[in-house]
């Protein structure tokens, strides 16, 4: 009974400790999109992006401003999201302005659906914001924000599986054409 009650009190802490440790701060709703915006406008080297759907374009125009600074973005999203008609309007603008995307090959019922940023592979935003007007201005959203290169490894690593399972499914398609 005492071990049930001391794991729960560790449980309990995890959330405590990582936010004085790491600046953890958390975002609700009409914040989301201004948090991700100055986050983006903050980066210096590199910008790493999985995102399920992305139809914003003020996101995509502080993208923009990010790539006339030199900074190194690419973008995973979900293929079937990128598909829709403003989806594939804001990535074709990415695009026009050399920022890479990258899709995520779909199946039925299946698909990439993550939500995160990644800052010169230190800072991360992540939670359930998807970069849409949906998701800006009507949906009940949230997002986490935290500044730790170690913790920020875990969502690189997590990107980099993704690129190279997305690179190796269209290599896949072309030997079978």
């Amino acid at each position: 009974m005492i071990k049930k009650y001391f794991l729960l009190l560790f449980i309990s802490l995890q959330p405590l400790i990582l936010a004085e440790n790491n600046n953890l701060k958390v975002y609700f709703d009409n914040e989301c999109e201004d948090i991700v915006i100055d986050e983006i406008a903050k980066a210096k080297k590199r910008i790493r992006v999985a995102i399920f759907t992305f139809t914003r374009f003020s996101i995509a125009k502080a993208m923009i401003k990010a790539k006339a600074r030199k900074v190194d973005i690419q973008i995973i999203v979900d293929k079937k999201q990128a598909e829709s008609e403003y989806g594939q309007k804001i990535l074709n603008l990415l695009r026009k302005h050399n920022i890479e995307i990258t899709l995520f090959p779909t199946a039925e019922r299946v698909h990439m659906h993550h939500k995160f940023l990644i800052v010169d592979s230190r800072s991360v935003i992540t939670g359930s914001y998807n970069f849409t007007t949906a998701a800006s201005k009507h949906n009940s959203e949230n997002i986490i924000s935290f500044n730790d290169a170690n913790i920020a490894q875990h969502y690189v690593k997590e990107w980099n599986k993704l690129k190279l399972k997305a690179l190796h499914s269209k290599k896949e398609k072309r030997s079978q054409n």
